[in-house]
């Protein structure tokens, strides 16, 4: 007995229905992931960048630098430029440059692990309930900002 190839995940009928599970899910866009992650999504996205920033600046005082040329080269700086007085503004402006420059990755981390991070924190009160303060000021502030405009 031969085995139909599709039933195996091959072949054109596989094909198609990936293509068509590829086209329900919606990848989810900024402002969806804030509208449901909120506060967790704005700390983890935060803690990302700063978790970069301190990495990228160590790795840089450590003397990875030189390792780095093609990196600096692109940012308009050389491996000369983070040693010597200028060093820790070349250090400094460096790693800013290269953090920024992995800025999709980072965002593609917290689109990413956010669902998981929350369902994770959400277990504990003490989140829910920052959630829920951070989420009634930002609807006061709104409440004022849009009854301020309507006079």
């Amino acid at each position: 007995m031969v085995m139909p190839v599709a039933r195996f995940g091959f072949g054109k009928a596989a094909k198609e229905e990936i293509a068509e599970a590829k086209e329900e899910k919606e990848e989810m866009s900024i402002k969806a992931l804030l509208s449901e992650y909120g506060l967790i999504a704005l700390v983890f996205h935060f803690s990302v960048w700063c978790t970069s920033l301190a990495t990228v600046y160590a790795l840089l005082t450590l003397g990875l630098a030189d390792s780095l040329a093609g990196v600096l080269g692109r940012l308009g700086l050389d491996g000369g430029a983070l040693n010597g007085a200028a060093g820790l503004a070349g250090r400094a402006t460096a790693t800013f440059g290269i953090v920024e420059a992995i800025g999709p990755a980072r965002l593609a981390l917290t689109v990413a692990a956010t669902p998981k991070v929350s369902e994770r924190a959400r277990q504990y009160a003490a989140v829910r309930d920052a959630e829920a303060w951070v989420q009634s000021q930002i609807e006061t502030i709104t409440a004022k900002l849009g009854g301020g405009s309507k006079q």
